[in-house]
């Protein structure tokens, strides 16, 4: 096992992480530019809950183990990723460690089965299918009754789809 962790820009984090004794091969960033090409390589992702890197995380396939959960926003989408079966949450130091245990026992059994699930949450394309309709509806120009209402039903399907509240 290897770890790559980033502190996001944080200094006294960063400074605390190169202050810890890790016990596997450990990669530490204070920032990077390129999170997407870390998240590639990556097995699964301990985070916090915020959206930015929930959505990243499932665009990658990576299931995530979120840590130290804020009421709010964090609090939804950590429900909605165990709802659906694509992380857990851990409560302190321990838990992560168990749940690591627990994920990669039985030939990451379960690992796999998380990421499976984060991949059919995850949605990497959507902002580019929604772009290609909306370009493909306005480069068309006018359209009758009858292709506008298939038109709508096909943006209906597409925000439904990637759960885009519009209604």
């Amino acid at each position: 096992m290897q770890l790559v962790i980033v502190a996001g820009g944080n200094d006294s984090l960063y400074h605390e992480l190169q202050d810890t004794d890790w016990h596997a091969t450990t990669y530490l960033y204070n920032f990077v530019d390129d999170l997407p090409r870390l998240m590639r390589a990556s097995d699964c992702i301990p985070c916090k809950a915020g959206g930015l890197i929930v959505t990243q995380a499932l665009a990658s396939g990576l299931p995530l183990l979120m840590i130290d959960v804020l009421p709010g926003q964090e609090m939804g989408n950590a429900e909605y990723i165990v709802e659906h079966g694509a992380g857990e949450e851990a409560a302190d130091s321990i838990s992560v460690l168990e749940t690591v245990y627990h994920w990669l026992d039985q030939d990451g059994a379960l690992l796999a089965e998380y990421a499976e699930n984060a991949r059919s949450l995850g949605h990497p394309r959507a902002a580019s299918e929604i772009a290609e309709l909306v370009w493909t509806a306005q480069a068309s120009g006018p359209v009758s009754p009858d292709e506008a209402d298939s038109g709508r039903a096909q943006l209906v399907e597409l925000l439904d789809r990637y759960s885009v509240p519009w209604r």
